[in-house]
């Protein structure tokens, strides 16, 4: 399994890249090979993180391109930057 995790920084609630989040959703479950994704915010930070949940690494590598267009597409209403992507392979689980 492997793991694609991004890390945004944004000002204000929030509010808008959670909206952003929910508009992106259906395009994610769209990606062939996806297992899971997580969305997370914390609003007093002003941060937030995607984890995107993959079955291969060719999975992963494939849904690149359409991921990059996905996150642009949920952070920019917001102007939410995007501070890092980054793959990892999941080696534990409980």
């Amino acid at each position: 399994m492997y793991a694609r995790v991004s890390n945004y920084s944004f000002d204000g609630d929030g509010e808008a890249l959670r909206k952003g989040f929910d508009d992106a959703i259906e395009g994610v479950k769209q990606l062939a090979g996806l297992t899971g994704a997580y969305f997370l915010l914390d609003a007093d930070s002003g941060t937030g993180m995607s984890i995107t949940l993959w079955d291969t690494k060719e999975a992963i590598e494939s849904s690149v391109e359409a991921a990059n267009r996905l996150r642009a597409d949920a952070t920019q209403p917001s102007n939410t930057t995007i501070v890092s992507v980054k793959h990892y392979e999941v080696t534990s689980t409980i």
